[in-house]
């Protein structure tokens, strides 16, 4: 069954019987939806770093304490409550059963009508046969478990004391009211986690790291004879998806194992955190991890032999527990409840376009032209396609070179004590030299604005204006005799904009080029590395603090809002209503300017050092630490977070639960489902809905 026939068929049904095909052939149109679906891969939409993961579902003061994920169903814990939801449309759960046991029970799993659970001590089984009316039907005394696993009648318990009881014991169920006789599996397994998926259990241990249980007979496990893995802490928690296990290992870390090959289990990667973290789930391409604090921090799991840290989101409060599963992120935070957010888009940092060695002074982009500037040489590179650059040409200088922009087919570059250099680069594969202008004090910083350039040295108290509408024939026209550390130019409507370090952000009117003229200042007491101006704000960056102020009067600059970093701020770019800061530490931040006055905190990259931008490309530096290799990696800042029209309930994916959607709303006649329209349900809205959701979410 394919679209096609399957559109033949709805068109010939909506001419003959138009009543009928909402009625007698409904079964059949949903029922090869469904087939469709499984026939279409899961796609998501692209996305800059503020797309995706938004709160889209509200469950209330509900306290959650564990969480559980078969298909479309969730199931929660909050105590010793159960409720189980229908999260067809992940942002509007419906609770399909909800039960009381008579404890609160850790460890909790459920076999048929069996619940079996953890308690001060004891392991608990009721028969939940009747939700209303849960039977106690034992209650043995097991001490210092630390997760239990079912298969069948038999149940596998971790234990981590007392010494000679640690590891793995299997007991028989089938009696629930008989005391179970434990036993031990061997002393590889240390008590400290277990994981049960189809007939193998996997254990942590203190020597091997994992060992694995072949269960094939339930009764008596098979140790599997298994190389150790190397790691470093110790392994806390075991979860598995395809054949991967993803491990807690003590303190601070993430790690994954490859146990496809259960003899022969493969350590890949560790991705590491600042703080502990409460817990992590796993969910399409990401990992989602939460701090102690009010931090959730997103992995790139794309390939699990090389994790990457990539965004971090901050919530309103503390959070106390994470799963994901369902198409939802799971989150209790602490005294406000619990809540759904929608899974993460695509990873916003593309592949790495090149390597870079160290000592990058200057780097400026034109149009499919890359300029690398480094001591002694400049390198130009043409882009052929996203992360494909071809090395077009190069020009060697013995000036020592620092700071570089970009003219029509001009490159203009800063030599420290040795003035400035200007270079025909129309033809990129063989760049000469035009000119070199002396200036009186080393410059360092450079900005082009029309036919003048603003050249400057970073600490220092000078800064020039010089007149390249000849460049092979420079000329100074004005110095700045009130100008002192100068990090950046911005100018608009004659109206010039500098960070000045301590002296804050200096307003100077340039409508005479030779007699530039001061006007305004907004004061810090801590330096201004850079500015970014939208519409009539600027937004100035200083130690921990993003400055908006009102510059509509250049004369009286006024203080908007103070915004807080993490860490300090030394560069930002304003971008399609997101301002982005490099930090110091090396983290690029995300604050959206939905409210100019206020930037928002909306999410972090960690490890990126953040260079220019163009278009809707960032481009940034990562440290490749293991090879201590700089490489250039650009990053999705378009932020077009609208979502694709195959994607009905707004997760930002294009799946199964988008097809159930769609079939709620048209089985019950919710216009909801009138994709076209027209005001009616019929064979238009199902063939509109057909091309969308098979052309994904790209």
């Amino acid at each position: 069954m394919n679209l096609a026939s399957i559109v033949v068929y709805m068109l010939v049904v909506v001419m003959i019987e138009p009543y009928s095909f909402r009625m007698k052939h409904v079964g059949f149109v949903l029922l090869s939806l469904m087939v469709l679906a499984f026939g279409v891969c899961e796609r998501v939409r692209a996305q800059g770093m503020t797309c995706g993961f938004d709160r889209i579902g509200d469950l209330g003061d509900l306290w959650t304490t564990g969480a559980s994920f078969d298909g479309s169903t969730m199931t929660l814990f909050s105590n010793n409550v159960v409720l189980r939801y229908d999260m067809a449309a992940p942002g509007n759960p419906e609770l399909i059963e909800e039960f009381t046991l008579p404890r609160t029970l850790r460890h909790l799993r459920f076999v048929g009508d069996l619940a079996l659970g953890m308690q001060t001590g004891r392991l608990y089984i009721y028969d939940i046969s009747d939700r209303d009316a849960p039977v106690e039907l034992g209650a043995h005394s097991i001490s210092s478990v630390n997760g239990i696993e079912v298969l069948g009648d038999y149940v596998y318990i971790a234990r981590d004391f007392p010494p000679a009881e640690q590891g793995v014991h299997v007991a028989d169920i089938s009696n629930p009211e008989q005391y179970p006789t434990l036993m031990k599996l061997g002393p590889e397994a240390d008590g400290q986690a277990i994981k049960r998926v189809g007939d193998m259990l996997y254990a942590t241990s203190e020597t091997h790291g994992l060992v694995m249980y072949d269960l094939s007979d339930p009764a008596q496990p098979e140790l599997i004879q298994s190389d150790p893995v190397d790691y470093d802490g110790q392994i806390l928690s075991i979860m598995i998806e395809d054949g991967i296990v993803y491990s807690y290992e003590s303190p601070t870390s993430i790690i994954t194992i490859d146990v496809r090959d259960p003899e022969h289990p493969v350590y890949l990667d560790r991705v590491e955190f600042e703080r502990t973290f409460t817990g992590f789930g796993l969910m399409g391409d990401w990992i989602y991890a939460s701090d102690l604090q009010n931090a959730v921090m997103l992995v790139d799991r794309t390939d699990p032999a090389n994790l990457q840290r990539r965004m971090t989101y901050e919530l309103d409060n503390n959070i106390d527990f994470i799963s994901a599963g369902a198409g939802a992120v799971v989150i209790y935070e602490r005294g406000v409840g619990t809540s759904l957010y929608s899974p993460a888009g695509s990873d916003p940092v593309g592949d790495p376009i090149m390597e870079l060695e160290t000592g990058l002074f200057g780097f400026a982009l034109d149009n499919a032209l890359m300029y690398q500037l480094f001591e002694h040489e400049l390198r130009i590179f043409e882009r052929g396609g996203q992360v494909d650059y071809t090395l077009v040409g190069t020009f060697a200088s013995d000036y020592s070179m620092r700071g570089i922009a970009l003219g029509d087919g001009v490159a203009f570059i800063t030599l420290g004590s040795s003035g400035l250099m200007s270079l025909d680069v129309s033809d990129p594969s063989s760049p000469s030299l035009l000119a070199v202008q002396a200036l009186d004090h080393s410059v360092y910083g450079i900005d082009l604005v029309d036919d003048l350039l603003y050249v400057y040295a970073s600490g220092a108290s000078w800064m020039w204006t010089v007149d390249v509408s000849d460049p092979a024939q420079p000329y100074i026209v004005a110095y700045f005799k009130d100008s002192f550390d100068a990090k950046q130019v911005i100018v608009i409507d004659d109206i010039a904009y500098i960070p000045e370090g301590r002296s804050g952000l200096k307003i100077y009117d340039v409508s005479d080029r030779e007699n530039p003229e001061t006007i305004g200042q907004y004061d810090t007491s801590l330096d201004a590395y850079s500015v970014a101006i939208v519409d009539q704000i600027a937004y100035l960056p200083h130690s921990f603090t993003i400055s908006a102020i009102d510059i509509s009067d250049p004369t009286d600059p006024v203080l908007l809002s103070d915004t807080f970093s993490r860490d300090r701020v030394k560069k930002v770019i304003a971008h399609n209503g997101i301002l982005y800061a490099r930090t110091d530490g090396g983290e690029l931040l995300a604050f959206d300017l939905s409210d100019p006055t206020t930037p928002v905190f909306v999410s972090e990259l960690a490890g990126l050092s953040m260079l220019t931008n163009q278009d809707d490309v960032l481009y940034t530096l990562r440290l490749d630490a293991a090879n201590w290799i700089y490489e250039l990696v650009g990053v999705d800042i378009s932020n077009d977070c609208s979502p694709c029209a195959g994607d009905l309930n707004g997760d930002g994916v294009s799946n199964f639960f988008d097809v159930s959607a769609f079939v709620a709303l048209f089985g019950s006649g919710d216009l909801g489902a009138d994709l076209n329209g027209d005001g009616m349900l019929n064979f238009f809205d199902v063939s509109a809905f057909l091309v969308a959701f098979g052309a994904g979410c790209p």
